[in-house]
C-alpha cells in the first residue's frame, strides 16, 4: 500500500529537480566546453550567477582525482549525500524553485530532500559531462531515475538499477550487485525491472496523483528494498556476519511468494514457502532476534489495525526513538505484547512435549455431575466431552493455524524455541508431509479424526474437514548446536527446514548493532570475545571446539559499563558467575583443571579499546 504523504512529497521533490534540469537545458550555452569535452568555466563565466551555482571545473577535477573516479564522475547537488550545497540553495532561491519558508529554515531544508528518511539526490556530471543523459539522474540508494531529454526539455524518466560501464573499474561492487540481482526471485518477479515512461504521464503539474507517478514511486521503492537487501547480504557474507536486518529479511522472505517455474513462462507460477531454523552457540541472541523480527514484521503491516498490533507499534516506536537496537527494547515487555497478538505464537520444545500438546489429543477435563451441563458433542466449545474425564482438544499449533486460516490477508509467525530438545517425530506426526513448502494448503487426516465433531471441524479444520498449514504461516525454530538432550535432529525434518548458522561474530551485530553510545565498552568486548572464542576453537581438549563459542549475550553488562573501572568489575563478576561455570560444564571430566586455567589466563589479559578486526 502506497504511503500517500510520502508520495506527495516525492512529487514535490521530483518537481523541484525537474525544474532545475529544464532550466539548465534552456541555459546550457552559458557553459562552455573545455578540452576533452568537459564543461569548464572561464573567468567571464564565473561572474554569471548560474555558472557559480555549480562547481567549477577545477573543483570537480579535484574531487574526481581525490575519489579516484576519473572521467564520468557525477557531482551531487547534495553535500555529504543529504544536505543541499550552499550554491544549490542559492540557485533554488534565485529562481523560486522552492518555497522561502523551507529555504529559510535550515533544519527543514536539510530534511526536505528525503523520503522515508532516505536522501533523494540530484546528480549532474558537473565538471565533465554536464547534462549528458547518462550522468543526469536522481539517486535513491542503489536506484536511479535517469532524465531523458532533448533541447526542448525533459521528455521521459527511466527508473532502474544501472549496470556499470565495462570500463568503469570503480563500480565493481555495483557490478557484483547487478549480477546478484539477476538471480533474485523478487527482482525477476518484477513486471518491469526497468520502468520508463513519457514525462507527460507523471502529471507533475496536476493536482491529483496520476497512476504513472504512483507506479514510478512504487517501482523506486521496490527496487530500493531489493537492492539494499542484496547489498547488505553481500557485505555480511564477505565479512561472515549475519546482522539483524539480514535475519529479519530471511524470515520475511520465508513467506509464500510467486516463483517462476520456467523463465520463458512468466505467467505460470508455483507457490513455495520455507521453514527456518536459526542455530548456533548459546548466548548468540537467536530467540530474541526472531521475536524482535516477528514483532517488526507484524507492526509493519499497516492494514492490521487491531489493538494488539497498535500496542506493538507503540513499543517499537519508543525503541526506535531511543536508538533502535535491542538494548532499547525491553525483551520482557516485547514478549508480553507479542503474546497478546493473535498473529504470533511461541512454544518451547522439551522431552515431555508431544503430539497432544502440539496438534491435538485427549486431555483431562473436569468431570461434571450433571451430564447436561457438560455440553453436547456439537457444542461450539473447544473440547468434546467423553464422559470419562478426558476430551479431545486442539493443540497449540492447530489453534494457531485456525486463526491464520480465518485471516488470510495477514502473515502469521510461529516460533519454536529449542526445537531440537523435543522428540520431533512424536510431536509432528503426519505434519511432516505438510511442512514441505510445496504442500501448504493441502489437507491431511489427523490421528484423532474419528473424534472430530462438526463444531470441532468448523473451528479448527479446513472446508474439507482436514487439517492443513495455511499459506500465511511462517514457521521459525531456534536451537543450540551443543544441546545434549537429543543425539541427532531427525533427518526428515532437516530436509524440511532451512538451517541458518548464527556464529559468535554475528551475535555481536545482533546484540549490539555497533552502538558505542549505548555500549561504550563495545570495542573492548569485541576484542575479549575474539580472544576467548579463538582460544576455545583452538583448544587441545576433545570436549571443546568452535560450537562451544561464547555469544554476545554473556557480555552485555560489560559492554554497558560507563568507565574502565566499572568494566573491570563487571568482567570479574561475569567470569565468576557466567563464564567459568559454563566452561566447567563444557569441560566436565577434565580433572587437572589445566583447561580452565588456560582459558582464565586468556580472560584476564588486558583488553584493548581499539576496534577489533579479528574474526
Amino acid at each position: 500500500m502506497t504511503d500517500q504523504s510520502e508520495l506527495e512529497h516525492f512529487k514535490d521533490i521530483l518537481n523541484v529537480y525537474t525544474n532545475v534540469v529544464n532550466y539548465l537545458i534552456q541555459h546550457k550555452a552559458k557553459f562552455k566546453p573545455a578540452k576533452g569535452g568537459a564543461a569548464a568555466h572561464t573567468a567571464e563565466d564565473e561572474k554569471d550567477d548560474v555558472s557559480e551555482t555549480y562547481m567549477t571545473y577545477e573543483e570537480a577535477n579535484e574531487i574526481a582525482e581525490r575519489s579516484k573516479t576519473g572521467p564520468g564522475f557525477a557531482i551531487s547537488l547534495m553535500k555529504d549525500g543529504s544536505k543541499p550545497r550552499p550554491k544549490f540553495v542559492d540557485f533554488l532561491r534565485k529562481y523560486n524553485l522552492l518555497s522561502q519558508g523551507v529555504l529559510d529554515d535550515k533544519k527543514r531544508l536539510n530534511q526536505y530532500f528525503r523520503v522515508g528518511g532516505v536522501p533523494i539526490t540530484l546528480q549532474i556530471g558537473a565538471g565533465y559531462q554536464f547534462l549528458m543523459p547518462a550522468k543526469t539522474f536522481i539517486n535513491y540508494g542503489w536506484v536511479n531515475i535517469n532524465y531523458i531529454f532533448d533541447d526542448s526539455g525533459v521528455t521521459a524518466l527511466k527508473c532502474w538499477i544501472p549496470k556499470p560501464q565495462k570500463f568503469d573499474l570503480t563500480n565493481q561492487r555495483l557490478n557484483a550487485l547487478v549480477n546478484r540481482l539477476a538471480q533474485d526471485p523478487n527482482y525477476k518477479g518484477l513486471k518491469q525491472p526497468v520502468y520508463e515512461k513519457r514525462f507527460a504521464e507523471f502529471g507533475l503539474h496536476d493536482d491529483a496523483i496520476t497512476p504513472g507517478l504512483e507506479a514510478l514511486f512504487n517501482q523506486f521503492n521496490a527496487l530500493k528494498v531489493i537492492a539494499e537487501r542484496n547489498a547488505r547480504e553481500m557485505a555480511d557474507e564477505t565479512n561472515g556476519i549475519f546482522g539483524f536486518a539480514r535475519l529479519k529479511d530471511k524470515i520475511d522472505e520465508a513467506a509464500i511468494r510467486p516463483v517462476q517455474v520456467k523463465p520463458e513462462d512468466a505467467e505460470r507460477t508455483n507457490r513455495t514457502a520455507e521453514n527456518l531454523i536459526f542455530h548456533g552457540a548459546p548466548g548468540t541472541g537467536k530467540t530474541f532476534s526472531v521475536l524482535r523480527a516477528a514483532a517488526e514484521l507484524i507492526a509493519a503491516d499497516n492494514a492490521d489495525e487491531s489493538g494488539a498490533t497498535k500496542e506493538l507499534r507503540e513499543i517499537l516506536d519508543k525503541a526506535e526513538m531511543s536508538g533502535g537496537n535491542d538494548s532499547s527494547v525491553d525483551s520482557i515487555t516485547l514478549f508480553k505484547v507479542l503474546q497478546k497478538n493473535s498473529r504470533f505464537e511461541f512454544v518451547q520444545f522439551h522431552p515431555s512435549y508431544d503430539y497432544t500438546d502440539f496438534v491435538e489429543g485427549l486431555r483431562p477435563v473436569p468431570v461434571k455431575a450433571d451430564a447436561d451441563s457438560a455440553g453436547s458433542a456439537d457444542s461450539a466449545d473447544s473440547t468434546v466431552p467423553t464422559g470419562s474425564g478426558f476430551a479431545l482438544q486442539a493443540g497449540t499449533f492447530m489453534e494457531f493455524c485456525a486463526r491464520a486460516r480465518k485471516d488470510s490477508g495477514h502473515q502469521y509467525y510461529f516460533l519454536i524455541d529449542e526445537i531440537n530438545r523435543g522428540d520431533i517425530s512424536n510431536i509432528f506426526g503426519e505434519l511432516f508431509f505438510l511442512l514441505d513448502g510445496g504442500y501448504r494448503g493441502v489437507g491431511v487426516t489427523t490421528q484423532y479424526a474419528n473424534l472430530h465433531t462438526k463444531a470441532f471441524s468448523d473451528k479448527y479444520l479446513n472446508e474439507e474437514g482436514k487439517f492443513d498449514i495455511p499459506d500465511n504461516v511462517t514457521i521459525v525454530g531456534t536451537m543450540n548446536d551443543i544441546d545434549r538432550s537429543v543425539d541427532s535432529f531427525d533427518f526428515a525434518m532437516r530436509r524440511r527446514f532451512r538451517f541458518i548458522d548464527i556464529n559468535w561474530q554475528s551475535s555481536i551485530e545482533l546484540r549490539f548493532e555497533g552502538d558505542t553510545t549505548a555500549y561504550p565498552q563495545l570495542n573492548k568486548v569485541k576484542n575479549l570475545m575474539a580472544r576467548m572464542n579463538n582460544a576455545i576453537a583452538g583448544a587441545d581438549y576433545p570436549t571443546l571446539n568452535a560450537d562451544y563459542a561464547l555469544g554476545a549475550s554473556y557480555f552485555a553488562s560489560m559492554a554497558q559499563a560507563e568507565s574502565d573501572e566499572k568494566y573491570d568489575e563487571e568482567k570479574a563478576v561475569t567470569w565468576d558467575q557466567k563464564i567459568k561455570p559454563l566452561l566447567e560444564e563444557y569441560l566436565r571430566g577434565n580433572v587437572d583443571g589445566k583447561a580452565i586455567g588456560d582459558l582464565q589466563n586468556e580472560w584476564n589479559k588486558k583488553d584493548d579499546k581499539s576496534a577489533s578486526d579479528k574474526k
